[in-house]
């Protein structure tokens, strides 16, 4: 709650300051430092562990990031404060609205109300996200070590070298979305990652054709910088009295499944084998990207000429538009 609560703020004010015609790029950036802090705290792991030693970090050196991290976060808090306001926009619209429902209504209204087909749709395309991400960011980590032997340090620079490539390409996503649509964009890498991703994963974790550095660099640019353009498709399809609820609740309610991988993936696992039910794990999550992105609506470039709130009015549910 306290380390990544401010998404479900942060991310849609941006969206609401942005020119219309940025917001992809924007998002694209925004959601790039999400693998640019892991690639950091990789070879922080990796430059301790060499400096340290494994016992001494395990012991108290591992701190130093965290005190690193709580640093930052007091020179946001002191920037935030000082100088980021809401979008004057937002501002006069909440004002018109205010007292017009009762705030208790918001969450309700995106669960089960009048936008929860935006949320549904959005929530089976997240959890294809989050599949994706925990065997191939996560899982994967765990499996160079316990699978392969390479230790600590290795597998640090390994992830560290692979969150970068990702980094690089999420960042230029969130533009790609916005030249192509936000529907076409879901679908194409949807689709991509359902063919590509397990045939990485086999390629890289069990016949050993690729590099572990090359194939877990491939493996995660085909799959998790889908999340590209989510902080702007997330805002575009929820209107402002309750774009921060519907944001925050699809993006994390949706996690919750995809994180219970240790507990359901060994059984898959005695079914199909280790490798080949890791593997289907992406192909699935791919699979709901691209069809959960093909029942939202269109977002054609024509649309995301306008603000942020004339997507969400337009598009109050996940009806695909012509």
């Amino acid at each position: 709650m306290f380390l990544a609560g401010e998404y479900t703020s942060a991310i849609p004010l941006a969206m609401e300051w942005s020119q219309p015609r940025c917001r992809g790029p924007v998002s694209g950036l925004i959601m790039s430092m999400a693998p640019w802090a892991q690639s950091s705290i990789a070879f922080a792991t990796a430059g301790l562990v060499a400096l340290l030693g494994p016992r001494e970090y395990a012991e108290w050196g591992w701190r130093l990031a965290f005190v690193a991290g709580g640093c930052a976060s007091l020179a946001l808090l002191r920037y935030y404060s000082a100088r980021v306001a809401d979008a004057p926009h937002v501002a006069r619209q909440h004002d018109q609205r205010e007292g017009s429902a009762p705030a208790s209504l918001g969450l309700r209204a995106v669960l089960g109300g009048a936008h929860a087909g935006a949320f549904w749709q959005i929530f089976g395309l997240m959890s294809g996200l989050w599949l994706m991400t925990n065997m191939v960011v996560i899982l994967a980590t765990g499996r160079l070590a316990a699978d392969h032997g390479l230790p600590g340090g290795e597998v640090a620079v390994v992830m560290g070298v692979a969150a970068i490539a990702r980094a690089v390409v999420m960042s230029l996503t969130g533009h790609w979305s916005t030249l192509l649509g936000r529907r076409r964009f879901f679908v194409a890498r949807g689709a991509v990652a359902a063919v590509l991703a397990p045939a990485l994963w086999l390629a890289t974790m069990s016949a050993g054709v690729l590099p572990f550095v090359v194939g877990i660099a491939l493996l995660q640019i085909v799959t998790v910088c889908g999340y590209g353009p989510v902080g702007a498709y997330l805002c575009e399809r929820f209107p402002s009295p309750v774009r921060a609820t519907g944001y925050g609740t699809a993006y994390s309610l949706s996690i919750v499944l995809p994180a219970l991988w240790p507990w359901w993936l060994p059984t898959l696992e005695s079914l199909i084998g280790p490798d080949v039910a890791v593997a289907a794990v992406p192909a699935v999550g791919g699979l709901l990207v691209a069809g959960c992105g093909a029942l939202g609506p269109r977002l054609a470039p024509a649309h995301l000429e306008r603000g942020v709130e004339d997507p969400a009015l337009a598009s109050p549910d996940p009806v695909p538009s012509r």
